[in-house]
């Protein structure tokens, strides 16, 4: 009689396979993850009803928007919407450039650099003839970090200048990035623009540096890094 031997049974298939390891993630990490994405309400300016963060820097220091009826240009029922600086808890209204008149002004404040500089775009009044524009300001920081005074950083240069800008970004040597309009007979474009206010003249005003297109009709800005 002939003996065959006894053929050991296969190994089941999960059993060669192997184990794929995952990392542990510990206390602390998630402890961080809670901080991270905890959301912190930053509140209105007085009266309103709706705000938005557009802007942060290195120190935590944010920036954005708010309507406001604590404002001296409110219509009955109509709110201004006015940018907004926040430190340490605290929302301070930059106002708008066009103050003084009975209508509904607006401002919207965009970046802000480590120094507290903050620039954005505000309504301006430009006189009888030309009415009111919205163009690009600034608000320079001060030695305790917080923004100064708002400034009207105009558009392009002309015969009859553009009506239009915002100021986007800044960095921290204070230069300043954003789109302008062009001067007539051009002023159905726009163009991005860099800007050192350091450069400005007793007049206030300042020459944009014209970035061109990419042979296109119109551009913009919208950040800049430490180099310029």
């Amino acid at each position: 009689m002939i003996s065959r031997a006894r053929r050991l049974p296969k190994r089941p298939n999960h059993c060669s396979r192997r184990r794929r390891l995952y990392p542990v993630r510990s206390v602390e990490s998630l402890e961080e993850r809670k901080v991270l994405t905890s959301i912190i309400g930053l509140g209105t300016l007085p009266g309103g009803n709706f705000s938005g963060a557009t802007g942060i820097n290195d120190i935590g220091q944010i920036v954005g928007y708010s309507d406001t009826t604590d404002a001296p240009t409110v219509y009955p029922g109509q709110d201004d919407t006015h940018a907004f600086f926040e430190s340490n808890g605290t929302l301070y209204d930059l106002g708008i450039l066009d103050e003084g008149r009975d209508i509904p002004g607006q401002s919207y404040a965009y970046a802000v650099n480590d120094s507290g500089s903050v620039v954005g775009f505000t309504d301006v009044w430009l006189g009888d003839d030309l009415g009111s524009a919205v163009q690009a300001f600034a608000c320079i920081g001060n030695a305790e970090g917080n923004p100064g005074n708002m400034f009207d950083l105009g558009t392009f240069p002309g015969l009859y200048p553009g009506r239009t800008s915002s100021a986007m970004a800044i960095n921290d040597v204070g230069i300043i990035a954003g789109y302008s309009e062009l001067a007539y007979p051009d002023d159905q474009f726009s163009h991005a623009y860099v800007v050192d206010p350091s450069d400005f003249d007793e007049l206030g005003t300042s020459e944009f540096v014209d970035l061109g297109t990419l042979g296109g009709y119109s551009s913009g800005a919208e950040g800049i890094n430490q180099a310029g």
